[in-house]
C-alpha cells in the first residue's frame, strides 16, 4: 500500500514536471512525494533533474521514471519491472525457448526471483488475429510438452487463448485476448 501511494503520488505529478516548468516545480515535488512517503512511515530520497524522478526507498527499492525514454522501472529485491509507453525490449535473460511472434509489441516487462527461482513476465499488443497468434505459439512450443491448451469465444466481448508448456527447466503460460477495442497478450516463464 505504501509503495502504491508513493508511485500515485509521482505518476499524478508526471504531467505537471513534464511540462517545462523545473526549479521551483522539481522542489516542491520532491518535498510533497518524501512528505508523503514519511507519512506512511516510508524513508524515501528523491531525486527530480530535467525529465527524470528517481526514488530510493529505506529497503533498498527504487523507482525511476525518464520521459525522454518514456520509461519507468521499479527495482525491488525481488527483481526488475520495466513499463514503456514507446514499447518495451524482453528482460534480460529471457529464455529463448518462447520466442516472441513479430506482430508483438511489447508494452512492458519484468523479472523477479521467488524461493530463488527467476520468473519473467511480457506484456503486449498486437493487430489482427488472436487465433492466429495461438495457432502460431502452439507451432512454436510443439518442442515441449503441451500441459494445456485453451479457446473462449465470447461472442462480441471477443476471444481468449491460454495455452501451457514447459521443457523440464521452464514453465510457459501465455495469454492471448482479442476484443473489438483491444488485443492483448500475457506471456509468463519462471523456473520450475
Amino acid at each position: 500500500m505504501k509503495k502504491l501511494l508513493i508511485i500515485s503520488v509521482l505518476i499524478s505529478m508526471v504531467a505537471f514536471l513534464f511540462t517545462g516548468c523545473m526549479c521551483a516545480a522539481e522542489q516542491i515535488t520532491e518535498r510533497a512525494i518524501e512528505k508523503a512517503a514519511e507519512a506512511e512511515g516510508q524513508d524515501v530520497d528523491i531525486d527530480m533533474d530535467e525529465g527524470s524522478i528517481s526514488i530510493k526507498g529505506e529497503d533498498g527499492e527504487e523507482i525511476q521514471i525518464d520521459s525522454d525514454s518514456e520509461e519507468m522501472t521499479i527495482k525491488t529485491e525481488e527483481g526488475e519491472t520495466k513499463y514503456s509507453a514507446g514499447g518495451a525490449d524482453l528482460p534480460e535473460g529471457f529464455p529463448s525457448i518462447v520466442p516472441i511472434h513479430p506482430d508483438i509489441n511489447i508494452a512492458s516487462s519484468s523479472t523477479f526471483t521467488q524461493n530463488e527461482k527467476k520468473a519473467f513476465a511480457v506484456t503486449g499488443t498486437f493487430e489482427g488475429d488472436g487465433e492466429e497468434i495461438f495457432n502460431w505459439y502452439k507451432g512454436e512450443l510443439s518442442s515441449l510438452t503441451i500441459d494445456s491448451e485453451q479457446s473462449f469465444d465470447f461472442g462480441e466481448d471477443g476471444s481468449s487463448y491460454s495455452i501451457s508448456a514447459n521443457d523440464g527447466t521452464y514453465n510457459v503460460a501465455i495469454i492471448i485476448n482479442e476484443s473489438e477495442d483491444s488485443n492483448g497478450v500475457i506471456i509468463n516463464v519462471e523456473e520450475k
